[in-house]
């Protein structure tokens, strides 16, 4: 029996990932894997795709289980809402109660942006980097997103407790879990631009300028892979390459996007498909500018920018899937097969 793993978000996108890619390459794990699912329906996809893997009917609202299940692990992995204070202070109590062991968390790089009430569109450039600069990382103030939840996991290092943090910027790629396979920022452009029957022009004068760093989901989960493997070898008394606590923070970035070239390619798309009528992109009026939300506030970034560093000197991890404008077409589709649509134009 190796070491006690417990999950959460495995039914999700980014942790469906991680999950496929630790199994595939340790299939006996899945014996020492415990995941929490909030349906029948998930439960049993994870079930059915990994046989022999526990799975834990549960939310992130019943604190109660997860302390529980936290206390019994060697490791915890979370990969669920990195905004859900309640559920990640009880794993962070069932971990200190428990025997202790190594605490794995996706946070994301919307950290990085400046405050709703500061302004979404600050001009201050900003970069972070996850080795030099790493106290930056791990000092970003509880009033920007996901910070709370990112001081909770900080805060439970001990000589009892390792942690270590990954921030993933916008996940692209289809996904290899048993759950959900769609990511969110991109397909929400694709899907917004399909729903209006246009391209979408962002406002003016910034559009252009509107940039976010991004990463395949493969990518990513290498980096969580590489952070688990150590963990589980330091769990067995064997040295690995990973950094813990407050040093223990790590971006996984292939580049940046910019949100308005990439809007240019999902409508050039969109009109190849015939899903759109051909013609130029088209400026939302301010009464719809709203429904931009759906894609989220690193939408209006125009200045927080981030390196991922500590991954390439430690495993060696460089990112391999970098063709974003490849995927396009596949995006356009899936998303017009989610909205029922099909070729009218």
């Amino acid at each position: 029996m190796g070491p006690k793993i417990f999950a959460i978000g495995t039914t999700g996108y980014l942790g469906g990932d991680i999950l496929y890619l630790l199994l595939q390459t340790n299939p006996a794990l899945k014996f020492d894997i415990t995941c929490l699912a909030r349906s029948p329906d998930s439960g049993k996809n994870l079930s059915s795709a990994y046989p022999g893997i526990r799975v834990v009917y549960s939310t992130l609202e019943d604190s109660e289980v997860l302390e529980d299940e936290a206390s019994k692990a060697d490791i915890v992995l979370s990969v669920a809402n990195c905004d859900h204070v309640g559920a990640h202070a009880a794993l962070k109590k069932g971990l200190e109660k428990g025997k202790g062991g190594i605490w794995v968390h996706a946070s994301g790089t919307d950290i990085l942006l400046p405050p709703a009430k500061e302004g979404s569109l600050s001009k201050k450039k900003e970069v972070y980097d996850d080795w030099d600069g790493v106290g930056d990382c791990i000092t970003i103030p509880e009033t920007h997103s996901h910070g709370p939840v990112d001081q909770i996991v900080l805060s439970t290092a001990s000589p009892k407790v390792k942690t270590a943090i990954v921030c993933p910027p916008t996940i692209w790629g289809l996904g290899r879990g048993p759950g959900n396979t769609r990511s969110h920022q991109i397909y929400e452009l694709a899907s917004l631009t399909l729903s209006r029957g246009s391209g979408i022009q962002l406002p003016p004068p910034l559009a252009d300028k509107l940039f976010w760093p991004l990463c395949h989901v493969h990518d990513v989960s290498k980096v969580f892979f590489e952070i688990l493997q150590d963990a589980i070898g330091e769990i067995e008394g064997k040295k690995g390459r990973a950094t813990w606590d407050k040093e223990g923070y790590y971006f996984c970035v292939e580049g940046r996007f910019y949100w308005q070239e990439v809007a240019g390619w999902i409508a050039e798309e969109a009109m190849k498909q015939g899903l759109i009528k051909i013609g130029g992109m088209t400026t939302m009026r301010e009464d719809e500018q709203k429904d931009l939300d759906r894609v989220g506030p690193a939408l209006w970034n125009l200045a927080s920018d981030c390196k991922s560093i500590r991954a390439e000197k430690l495993f060696g991890w460089t990112p391999m899937k970098g063709d974003l404008n490849g995927e396009i077409p596949a995006i356009v589709s899936s998303e017009a097969r989610r909205l029922g649509l099909s070729k009218s134009f």
